[in-house]
């Protein structure tokens, strides 16, 4: 497997569940609410980036003629399950990574008592995310173990990622569920592919679309039993409607 050096959001959306799983890094950090603007008519639908790579949005609220306007978070979706990022809930072992909270309140943290196998953290991740923290898998053992999320399997889910891989003569995984026989993962291939494979079948982009040593957006959407698409950066580049990638899947984690 490649190291993996990433700024990593998961959304997934299941049926009425919401999970949202910022990993390693997250541009929508928490706090700095209550901004206000006096005298303006802020559309509603308004939201921007500022220079911290931070999101705002407009809320539908004026009190007295002034808008307020706050910062977007994942748990501001109605059911977000989980939620990690690398600039809260951090437990160190020195400089590795030993525990991670979920920051959406369903205590669905990731744990990993063994050192040889604890990811490194990293304060200053580089400009290219705004020199914020990033949580860098060695590629080789890192990994950490999260708690199993009932009904993920059986229902539709939508996923962001924003990930970074190295070493590109080899293949390695982002984000799983189980094993790679009978489970759900993510992951890309030497031909910089992005991969899912569901249940042992596999939806993957073409050759060359999704590069290396660059953070890149990820998203996948899977209506369950029905279809599932794939984007990069916003862009559509995978899909399917067969019931082998759009089934569900062992649950365990």
């Amino acid at each position: 497997m490649r190291e993996i050096e990433s700024n990593l959001i998961i959304i997934i959306k299941m049926k009425q569940i919401f999970l949202a799983m910022l990993l390693f890094f997250s541009f929508c950090t928490s706090g700095q609410t209550g901004v206000t603007k006096y005298g303006e008519n802020i559309s509603t639908s308004v939201n921007f980036v500022d220079i911290y790579g931070q999101i705002w949005s407009v809320p539908k609220l004026n009190i007295n003629g002034v808008k307020v306007i706050t910062k977007f978070e994942p748990t501001d979706i109605a059911g977000c399950k989980l939620w990690l990022e690398a600039d809260a809930g951090i437990t160190l072992n020195g400089s590795a990574v030993s525990g991670w909270a979920d920051q959406s309140g369903n205590g669905n943290n990731a744990n990993q008592s063994t050192v040889l196998y604890q990811p490194l953290f990293v304060a200053d991740g580089g400009s290219a995310i705004n020199n914020q923290p990033i949580i860098r898998f060695d590629g080789t053992d890192d990994w950490l173990q999260g708690t199993t999320i009932p009904n993920i399997n059986t229902s539709s889910m939508t996923i962001f990622i924003v990930v970074k891989y190295n070493n590109t003569n080899v293949w390695g995984q982002f984000f799983s569920i189980n094993n790679f026989s009978n489970g759900f993962w993510i992951y890309n291939q030497i031909e910089h592919t992005l991969d899912v494979k569901n249940n042992n079948n596999d939806e993957y982009t073409s050759s060359n679309t999704f590069p290396a040593s660059v953070f890149n957006m990820v998203s996948f959407v899977k209506n369950i039993n029905i279809s599932a698409k794939a984007y990069i950066n916003g862009q559509y580049k995978a899909w399917a409607n067969n019931q082998d990638i759009t089934q569900s899947f062992t649950n365990t984690n």
